[in-house]
């Protein structure tokens, strides 16, 4: 157990998901029914009063995707037994404690300030009667009330199920990058000391640093299968609040403030990660290329050194061609935990399409539900 999961119980974070889902939909539910929902709130999706369903499928969507998330941060990687390592939900620190309280206070402050200002701006495009015709129709029970269990939406989907993205984001960066510069320093290490003593270099001496260097290689490809698909689960994440019809129950201002809140936190970490493996990668690629041939030159073409010479050599062609930038790019997309979401990703774009323009559906599943969804979304 590292310093990364030490504090995570895999069992807990499930359950702390369910909870949060759970509320966001009883939320949802609230909002828009009796006796709390209003015809203000009904008559802004075409669904109606199962507008719910709407946001209670995206909260659902959001889940896998979140949970998608946490497990290529190896977030989920070990389902341990041991009570000491058992936890309510997961250790916060106090930098991040006061991160939640004010993420919370400030979604609160959005929802009944510029949020509802916002809804209730829209409310006559959506063929509901104005606030200078009909002023009655804008009162506290018709537009505001409704908010208040709308907030455990609210809640449940941004603190609940999409921080601790952010979170464990943040955490397996800085974790990560610690791992990453400790490795890149050793193979530098090696590097140098095989530079300083040429003249006693011995193959298995010279097959250290090529190992350093596979094991530089596998960590970046790892980093690249771990981060890359946070990447495409925002894309899946931003499909489902733009394309799909889960759309017709937010208002725009809710949706752009919900790409802000997303690269505000993780946009920094993916750009830094970016920077890292695309320059990063390449310059240890040409400075490993410029220490052989440096490392070559020292050595005296004796006899005696013919076999370590060829060994150099050999490694790097490998270097070049098996190592390059590209082949290291290509080897990465081919993995599964980025071949994944990037078909998920096509998937619910190709699947939003079928369900509006096609009736092929109705050969593989029931009428009535194909026919459900089309009339919710």
């Amino acid at each position: 157990m590292d310093e990364f999961d030490k504090y995570l119980n895999p069992r807990s974070i499930i359950i702390w998901y369910f909870v949060s889902l759970l509320f966001s939909i009883l939320g949802t539910y609230l909002a828009y029914n009796e006796p709390i929902g209003s015809e203000a709130w009904r008559i802004w999706s075409p669904a109606g009063e199962d507008a719910w369903i709407k946001d209670a499928i995206r909260a659902i969507a959001i889940t896998f995707v979140s949970l998608f998330f946490l497990w290529n941060l190896d977030v989920l990687a070990d389902w341990r037994t041991a009570p000491q390592n058992c936890y309510p939900i997961f250790r916060l620190s106090a930098f991040e404690t006061m991160n939640v309280v004010a993420l919370t206070i400030l979604l609160l402050i959005l929802q009944f300030t510029y949020l509802r200002d916002d809804f209730v701006r829209n409310l006559p495009l959506r063929n509901y009667p104005s606030l200078q015709a009909s002023p009655e129709m804008y009162s506290f029970e018709k537009i505001t009330l409704p908010y208040i269990p709308y907030s455990l939406y609210a809640i449940g989907v941004y603190i609940g199920i999409m921080l601790p993205i952010i979170l464990f984001s943040l955490r397996r960066f800085k974790f990560d990058l610690g791992i990453f510069v400790q490795s890149k320093k050793h193979l530098e290490n090696l590097a140098h000391q095989q530079q300083a003593s040429a003249e006693h270099l011995t193959v298995p001496r010279f097959r250290q640093f090529e190992l350093a260097f596979q094991n530089y290689v596998i960590l970046l490809k790892n980093f690249c299968e771990r981060y890359v698909p946070l990447i495409l689960g925002i894309a899946i994440f931003l499909i489902i609040e733009q394309v799909s019809g889960s759309i017709d129950t937010s208002t725009q201002s809710a949706i752009e403030i919900t790409k802000i809140f997303i690269w505000i936190f993780l946009g920094p970490v993916l750009f830094s990660f970016m920077i890292l493996i695309a320059f990063g990668y390449q310059t240890t690629v040409k400075s490993t290329e410029q220490k052989l041939l440096a490392l070559i030159d020292r050595i005296d073409a004796s006899p005696g050194t013919g076999e370590l010479i060829g060994e150099i050599i050999n490694f790097r062609e490998k270097l070049i061609w098996n190592y390059s930038p590209l082949a290291f790019m290509v080897s990465t997309v081919k993995s599964a935990s980025i071949a994944i979401p990037l078909l998920l990703t096509l998937t619910f774009y190709i699947m939003q399409a079928i369900i509006k323009e096609s009736n092929w559906l109705y050969i593989v599943f029931p009428k009535e539900i194909v026919q459900f969804f089309k009339d919710l979304y």
